[in-house]
């Protein structure tokens, strides 16, 4: 298979780091550009951005020229696909883009919009089925497809691995780290040695996109219908600088065993396309260890795609658990990138 060449718009950002450390490891990927605001254009990448990731830059994307978008019709037709960690606020550069090429965006804003598919690939890669009707609707000749908050990610694929114990009431508390705010995001006299007990608008992004992603695509292929589960939420900033953590709780039906739970989870193995490109590697990584998991023990696992669980408890009905996972790679370019893959394997993607 030939390797996609891409463009990554706001690769500066923090979450556009992480998308270069990753397709630098990729072979499937090729970085043909990268795109920041028009004060950076011109600039090498390497004298301008603020580099967070745990690795040095690539030397090759180290000298590379980053351009603007409003020069990015001129290289268009170089790309196969674009990643874009902009903000919400650049949709319609992003749907002017999907015109021509196929976009994957990490932005809030087009999360809800019934013809955009909100994916998780290891859970609900047949919502791909509404490109076709986005194309026709738009008369776009890409698409645009959504990624998921972080915190939703997680949450979805436990809920959707216990679908068959018919959860409801389910409760969510998150505590997460600093980079999920981006590099400038939080002062650090705000949150050296404190909590901060909510995140704007957080909360809400569960809430609402968790019901799509759980949701199925009507007969007619022209929208996703909700999933009608309810979900509470609280959201907390905590003074670790990756990975979130979150505490589950929910209602489960019937006469069931922790040992049924637990089962259900090991044995989750996702989408028949993640099942082929990842060849059913576990979703979930559970431990009885009594301090797991935490949010530095996804350092010592070298893949940042697991969920990590423990604290599993059932009691009256009850289950509950917490999970820890990678908010840049996991909930982030990590599920852009696998979603491409899955999106190139269908015939999505030229």
């Amino acid at each position: 298979m030939d390797k996609m060449n891409v463009a990554i718009l706001g690769s500066t950002g923090i979450v556009g780091q992480t998308f270069i450390q990753l397709l630098q490891r990729n072979p499937k990927f090729h970085i043909e550009d990268v795109y920041s605001s028009g004060e950076k254009a011109g600039k090498a990448y390497g004298d301008i951005v603020n580099w967070n990731m745990d690795e040095l830059v690539p030397a090759e994307i180290e000298s590379m020229k980053i351009k603007s978008l409003e020069e990015f019709m001129t290289f268009r037709s170089k790309y196969d696909l674009v990643f874009s960690a902009l903000p919400s606020e650049a949709h319609a550069a992003e749907e002017k883009i999907a015109e021509y090429l196929p976009v994957i965006t990490k932005s809030s804003y087009h999360r809800h919009a019934k013809d955009v598919p909100l994916v998780i690939p290891e859970l609900n890669i047949d919502h791909h089925k509404i490109i076709e009707y986005q194309r026709k609707k738009r008369n776009y000749h890409g698409f645009i497809a959504s990624e998921p908050n972080c915190s939703s990610v997680p949450i979805a694929l436990v809920l959707d691995a216990l679908r068959d114990f018919s959860v409801s009431d389910i409760r969510v508390v998150t505590m997460q780290s600093i980079s999920g705010a981006g590099i400038n995001g939080v002062s650090p006299m705000d949150i050296m040695g404190n909590l901060i007990p909510n995140i704007t608008g957080e909360a809400d992004k569960i809430k609402s996109e968790i019901p799509k992603i759980l949701g199925r695509v009507n007969e007619l292929s022209t929208e996703i219908e909700q999933d009608k589960m309810e979900i509470w939420a609280q959201c907390n900033r905590i003074p670790v600088l990756r990975n979130h953590v979150e505490s589950l709780s929910m209602k489960v039906s019937g006469e069931i065993s922790p040992e049924q739970i637990r089962e259900a989870l090991e044995k989750y193995k996702g989408s028949p396309g993640y099942t082929r490109i990842r060849h059913g590697n576990p979703i979930f990584r559970l431990s009885e260890k009594p301090l797991f998991p935490q949010p530095r023990d996804l350092i010592h696992i070298k893949d940042d795609m697991k969920v990590l669980m423990g604290q599993l408890y059932l009691k009256d009905g009850i289950f509950s658990c917490v999970c820890t996972s990678s908010n840049l790679i996991r909930g982030a370019a990590g599920n852009s990138i696998l979603h491409a893959e899955i999106l190139k394997e269908e015939g999505y993607i030229s």
